[in-house]
């Protein structure tokens, strides 16, 4: 009689392999889809929101992310479910019955900590374990914990937020391909979000700038209207040190054309066209001009200084006071310089100087006598003050002392 043979073939790590082959080509697809959603949107609320949406179904029945504010605080920006009148449940499970600040694990835990924290399986005698009150727990049972895996969104500044995937309804037990998986999505959206606020920091930088140049023209242009015509000289710097504004007294003491022709100057030719010094000769460092003191926040500086200008050798001397010209929050918004020219009145008493020694000397030559010497000298100087007295009687009164002194 003809027999039976039957061969069984155990195909079971073929399976296997085919079966993580399968899980590993959708955990890619799923990354590239995630990739693509997370580069959508340059709002890293938007970002962190999509991050849920593309948990669920596919990695999870619930889907939380919560961030870590700048203060210190945490929210919940984000729940999904299958079911969207379930997701109630879960803002007032965090409503009423919020995480400790010092628990172990949970969300301030994975934020404290930066690791993910994973339960394969959630019982109820954890649940009863965990619950506050009989409230407390029928909510937790209401949801429907049966596996849970929390990871870090960790990005260059460190951990942004907290990615809660939970197994409920469908009964899916966590493994360690899902909690890779998981911080694979985690990491991908903390870049996302570490862009996104990256990118709202430059566009906040870029209209804080713009504001600021708003601000510095429309003071520049009132500055043009009120300082056209003062006779003092003018000019405006703003907070990196560059001419701003120049009226035509601050062009012409510091040998410029027009006021255009300065302020379209750069600071290093400006610089180069000047010998600066102190009212002694002695030259003047950066430091000590009223105009940096002034950016930096002194209240009306004042130096008296002496402008040498390097292709003529012209000397003049000018009073300089500065001004701080503050902004919103306090910050130095322009610095105002006055320029009052005193050349003249420096001449004039350098040639004063000059005569008074020359006159000195002569007397000394022509008197021996010490008493002569003083009252020659006497009658001189008040001859001197009589030249610059302006008050008719004061200047017979002089000369009435003069001829006196002389006799």
């Amino acid at each position: 009689r003809d027999g039976l043979s039957v061969h069984f073939h155990d195909v079971t790590g073929r399976k296997q392999a085919e079966a993580e082959i399968r899980r590993s080509e959708e955990a890619q697809r799923f990354l590239a889809e995630a990739s693509k959603v997370l580069s959508a949107s340059l709002n890293y609320r938007e970002t962190l929101a999509s991050v849920a949406r593309l948990a669920v179904p596919t990695l999870a029945d619930w889907c939380a992310v919560d961030i870590l504010e700048g203060d210190g605080s945490v929210e919940r920006l984000a729940v999904e479910h299958p079911d969207a009148g379930k997701v109630p449940l879960a803002y007032k499970l965090e409503e009423r019955y919020p995480p400790e600040p010092d628990e172990p694990g949970g969300v301030r835990g994975v934020l404290r900590e930066g690791r993910p924290v994973f339960y394969p399986e959630i019982t109820d005698e954890m649940l009863e374990a965990t619950a506050r009150d009989e409230e407390h727990l029928e909510l937790l049972r209401e949801i429907g914990f049966n596996s849970v895996i929390l990871v870090p969104m960790i990005a260059s500044r460190g951990t942004l937020g907290v990615v809660t995937l939970v197994s409920a309804e469908s009964g899916r037990r966590y493994g360690e391909a899902d909690l890779r998986l998981a911080e694979e999505l985690a990491r991908r959206a903390a870049i996302a979000v570490d862009n996104a606020r990256l990118y709202e920091e430059a566009q906040r930088e870029i209209l804080e700038r713009q504001r600021t140049q708003d601000e510095l023209r429309g003071s520049r242009d009132q500055l043009e209207a009120v300082l056209r015509g003062v006779a003092d000289g003018i000019t405006a710097q703003d907070p990196s040190g560059t001419l701003i504004y120049a009226n035509e007294t601050a062009a012409r003491l510091a040998g410029f054309p027009s006021a255009q022709d300065m302020v379209e100057a750069s600071l290093d030719e400006l610089m180069a066209k000047f010998e600066l010094l102190d009212e002694e000769g002695r030259p003047l460092p950066a430091h000590r001009l009223p105009g940096r003191r002034a950016l930096a926040g002194e209240n009306g500086p004042e130096e008296v200084l002496r402008f040498r200008i390097k292709a003529t050798g012209e000397e003049r001397w000018a009073i300089v006071k500065a001004l701080p010209i503050f902004g919103e929050q306090d910050r130095v918004q322009m610095a105002v310089n006055i320029f009052r020219d005193i050349t003249e009145s420096k001449r004039a008493e350098e040639s004063l100087r000059r005569v008074r020694e020359a006159e000195r000397k002569r007397i000394a030559r022509d008197l021996h006598d010490g008493v002569l010497q003083d009252l020659s000298y006497t009658a001189a100087a008040m001859g001197m003050i009589m030249l610059q007295a302006e008050d008719p009687k004061l200047k017979e009164q002089l000369q009435a002392t003069v001829d006196a002194v002389r006799r």
